[in-house]
């Protein structure tokens, strides 16, 4: 599985991330990219653990007073929870498997600046689901990977009426 759905997602990742190459870090949308695939998605191909991208999308829930988005992503990852925990200790800043679901967060000090989520059972593995809520898409508006409104979010319920 790892060969197959790895490099489609290192593909879709890489389409995604490569205009952000010489850019600091920021909370644009190829900023945010940069940092989910170097806390979640590198560590977890360096492991050899194979994943996909499920879902990709986007919301705005702070009606209309900031243009500060929120991405969210669900990954699989072929692996269980206690494979996932070690293999991500090292980059992302918190993890507490005291909590069902496990609680991942990619800053320990902040979890609106970052990736922050949980990993759930999910089959012979887990679903990563993860949300950023600092995306600042400005006027161009998010990535083509992020432009799906989230079904059930407020975003979601003012477009559909």
């Amino acid at each position: 599985m790892r060969n197959v759905l790895g490099g489609v997602l290192v593909l879709a990742l890489t389409a995604l991330v490569l205009p952000a190459c010489g850019e600091d870090e920021d909370p644009s949308s190829h900023g945010l990219e940069s940092s989910l695939e170097a806390g979640f998605i590198d560590p977890l191909t360096d492991a050899g653990i194979g994943y996909e991208v499920l879902d990709t999308c986007q919301y705005n829930d702070n009606d209309g007073e900031t243009e500060k988005w929120d991405f969210a992503t669900q990954i699989y990852v072929d692996a269980t929870p206690e494979t996932v925990t070690k293999t991500l200790a090292a980059t992302v800043g918190l993890i507490d498997a005291e909590v069902d679901p496990i609680l991942v967060q990619q800053s320990a000090d902040d979890p609106d600046i970052d990736w922050s989520g949980s990993l759930v059972p999910s089959g012979d593995g887990v679903r990563l689901e993860l949300i950023n809520h600092n995306a600042n898409v400005g006027s161009t508006g998010p990535l083509v990977g992020w432009q799906e409104i989230c079904p059930g979010s407020v975003t979601d319920q003012e477009t559909t009426g």
